[in-house]
């Protein structure tokens, strides 16, 4: 009875009020975006107002989205796909999305910052110092491009130690249900078009990764690319089973179905994508056969192999003891310091009647030890007043692919009968002995682009001496029929000596070659002058 009691006197008094002079003039609604200046000053009025217009202006959305009409719903879905991106990488990451890198606050109310044509940008930051950045309609123009290349939207992964790693999506809202096409891939899905475009796309966006490395050309950073398309799951064609899905992880090319009720294979996808480090994701980057080579040879080069001959009296029981018993050894030489650094042992076995001399087998180290010649039980007495050897344990006998033939350039055979040096990868790339002394990556350049340019010359090599892994130097001499001498000097380059007795200094093999060429050119119009004389 009190509460009713209130109330009506409340009643009351709001009548006796809306009897007042300015409330009893009043007629209809006021003005759009009218408010009282008067009561504008007043405190309370005055919060209560600011309060409702921000509530006003957050209710207000404009943008791209909302501007589409039906005929637009292949951009929609666009739009859409790109959101979605975004929440499940949110939901992933337990990392809230950036809305002000989405929205923006316009006088009018809040505006999203996606416009078909124009790059957006959304940025997540992790406890693990990665930075994911979901970019809608990015564009790749520039000295790397010679086409532009604007896919719809491009997850790129930084981190800490690593060149960028990138995932490319590209949505069409586009299906293929044919039997042709089912029967190819194991399900319906996007247009063969669509598929080819990715293959275009990881192959032209390259970039100068941020890593110091040697290379100053561009290189890949997509990793994975999908076409996203509209379609659900069917338990009697389950997705997982097509050639679109496997393909993904097989090749780095496939399809995803995405659509409001279907996300599970995206975010299948996403989660173990975004929960591999660095290592991990890029063992996903396809390579090309000859970067991987080139990889091999370039660790191969920092590995010293001992070129070993045999016992001339019994070169048959030798070779079987090593075989029998894993071990090779030779006098510890105090001069010699890459016996305690080799890797490899590769097998010299002397001609024949019917063959040349060569290396046919090697062996990996194991294990070393410096041991006195008379604890190496074999079935012959040492020969030499041997003290001290240094026997290495080697892992199985391999047979070379091919062997490397102990022939020059006219086919004769030279005495072997000391221990030489070489690299692994002089072992790796010889195919006769005189190569052996090519141990470092830029002596093979050179001596591969000289036979290119058919110039002609020598091998000298220096002394065997440890290689600095950090700053290898080459020990054999290119010797030119010009007099000239060029031996690889370590970071600074080729170091090019002039009959002059002039020192030049080329970084690059292709320069090197090119002055060689002009000193060439040189001595033959010189020489053709000097028989044009004598005739005349």
């Amino acid at each position: 009875n009190k509460i009713i009691a209130e109330l009506d006197s409340i009643e009351k008094l709001i009548v006796r009020l809306s009897k007042l002079e300015p409330f009893e003039n009043i007629n209809g609604l006021p003005p759009a975006g009218f408010a009282s200046i008067q009561l504008l000053s007043a405190p309370g009025y005055r919060d209560a107002y600011q309060a409702c217009s921000i509530l006003a202006l957050g209710l207000r959305i404009e943008g791209g989205p909302l501007r589409l009409s039906v005929k637009d719903l292949n951009l929609l879905y666009e739009y859409w796909c790109y959101i979605a991106l975004l929440r499940i990488v949110s939901e992933v990451l337990g990392k809230p999305i950036p809305s002000s890198d989405l929205l923006t606050i316009q006088q009018r109310g809040l505006q999203i910052l996606l416009q078909k044509g124009r790059q957006c940008n959304v940025k997540f930051d992790t406890d693990t110092k990665r930075t994911i950045t979901l970019t809608y309609n990015p564009k790749f123009v520039g000295e790397n491009y010679l086409v532009p290349q604007q896919p719809d939207i491009l997850m790129t992964m930084d981190d800490p130690g690593w060149p960028k790693l990138q995932l490319l999506f590209d949505a069409k809202y586009r299906i293929d249900t044919t039997q042709q096409y089912q029967d190819q891939y194991g399900t319906s899905g996007p247009p063969e078009d669509a598929l080819n475009v990715l293959h275009r796309y990881r192959d032209a966006i390259l970039e100068k990764d941020g890593i110091k490395s040697e290379s100053k050309r561009s290189k890949r950073t997509v990793v994975q690319a999908a076409v996203l398309f509209p379609s659900h799951d069917t338990q009697q064609n389950p997705f997982s089973k097509s050639r679109l899905w496997k393909s993904l992880d097989k090749l780095g090319v496939g399809a995803v179905p995405l659509l409001p009720g279907e996300t599970k294979y995206l975010e299948e996808w996403l989660t173990a994508v975004l929960h591999q480090g660095g290592w991990d994701l890029a063992e996903r980057v396809i390579p090309h056969n000859a970067s991987d080579q080139l990889m091999n040879w370039r660790i191969a080069a920092s590995e010293i192999v001992l070129v070993a001959p045999l016992r001339s009296e019994n070169e048959e029981e030798h070779f079987d003891w090593i075989k029998s018993n894993h071990l090779y050894y030779m006098p510890l030489l105090k001069q010699q310091r890459r016996q305690y650094f080799t890797k490899w042992v590769a097998i010299y076995l002397s001609a024949t009647k019917k063959e040349p001399g060569s290396i046919k087998y090697k062996a990996k180290v194991d294990s070393l030890e410096v041991i006195e010649r008379k604890k190496i039980k074999t079935p012959w007495d040492s020969s030499r007043n041997e003290k001290q050897s240094i026997l290495y344990h080697l892992g199985e006998i391999e047979e070379l692919n091919y062997p490397i033939l102990n022939v020059d350039d006219e086919g004769r055979g030279h005495r072997f009968s000391i221990h030489r040096w070489t690299s692994k990868l002089g072992l790796d790339r010889a195919k006769v002995l005189s190569e052996l002394f090519l141990e470092t990556e830029p002596e093979w350049r050179l001596y591969e682009n000289l036979q290119a340019n058919n110039i002609k010359f020598a091998l000298e090599p220096g002394s065997a001496k440890v290689i600095d892994p950090e700053d290898p130097k080459g020990r054999t001499k290119f010797i030119f029929d010009n007099g000239y001498i060029s031996r690889y000097g370590g970071a600074a380059g080729f170091v090019l000596k002039k009959v002059t007795g002039e020192e030049v200094t080329h970084s690059m093999v292709q320069n090197l070659i090119k002055d060689i060429l002009n000193s060439l050119e040189s001595n033959i119009e010189a020489n053709t002058e000097i028989i044009q004389e004598s005739l005349f």
